[in-house]
């Protein structure tokens, strides 16, 4: 039993990290599409870099909270009720951003597209933030009993661990997204890409570099579980510096 547990546990932290890995760059460039554009045509080669792919990167999120009900009904039970509010705010922003996608190049007037743009962008946002915030609270943890009830009202969830987890993924999708942006565009909007990555990347994964650290601090953190952190750093200073 042990072992089976194991397992699921590994299989559902590599659905999650899927889940922000793949669909992480879809969701900076959403974000982006709010202020590193300057015309039309511009927004219209970010759509088309994540077009065949943004819809299907959102099953790992469907498929790491099916596995997470299958393997661990209390784990879903008391994550989902204490975290019901960030969770819904999530679906909505998905929601928003998927309906604005699908519903900008329906009528061509720049009234109409500037209106989904918008929509895009801050579902984009606003999904990143909250799924940070509660993954965050996750590995921090949660406002909870001993009997996995929440203490608190609705909003006890929003504290410093939420807004750190929050910021990290907001961050991460940022940095993804312009080295994605910088591989698959071209142009204006991939040299402005890869200049951004260069410029700024260091600073929009800091608060991940947080959110780690405190985890290692918070669980007592062993030698292989800081080694796995300076891996991370590594690897990312890494990318940076290429």
């Amino acid at each position: 039993m042990e072992t089976t547990a194991i397992v699921w546990f590994v299989l559902i932290a590599v659905l999650w990290i899927g889940f922000i890995v793949l669909e992480g760059f879809d969701l900076g460039v959403g974000m982006r599409m709010l202020f590193a554009t300057r015309d039309e045509h511009e927004r219209r080669v970010m759509l088309n870099t994540i077009g065949p792919v943004w819809d299907g990167n959102e099953v790992w999120l469907i498929t790491a909270g099916a596995a997470l009900f299958a393997a661990y009904p209390a784990w879903y039970a008391s994550l989902f009720s204490v975290l019901y509010v960030p969770l819904t705010v999530a679906l909505v922003g998905l929601i928003l951003r998927a309906v604005s996608i699908e519903w900008r190049g329906k009528v061509h007037t720049a009234r109409w597209r500037s209106m989904w743009t918008f929509g895009i962008g801050m579902g984009s946002l606003t999904a990143a933030f909250c799924i940070g915030a509660m993954l965050a609270l996750t590995s921090l943890g949660l406002p909870i009993d001993a009997n996995g009830d929440r203490v608190g009202g609705p909003f006890v969830w929003l504290g410093a661990e939420a807004v750190v987890g929050g910021l990290a993924v907001v961050g991460f999708s940022l940095a993804h997204s312009a080295t994605f942006l910088g591989l698959k565009a071209d142009g204006p909007i991939r040299e402005r890409a890869s200049v951004f990555a260069a410029r700024w990347s260091p600073v929009f994964l800091l608060p991940a570099a947080v959110w780690a650290v405190w985890v290692q601090i918070e669980h007592g953190g062993n030698v292989l579980s800081w080694a796995f952190v300076v891996l991370a750093v590594a690897g990312a200073l890494f990318g940076w510096l290429q």
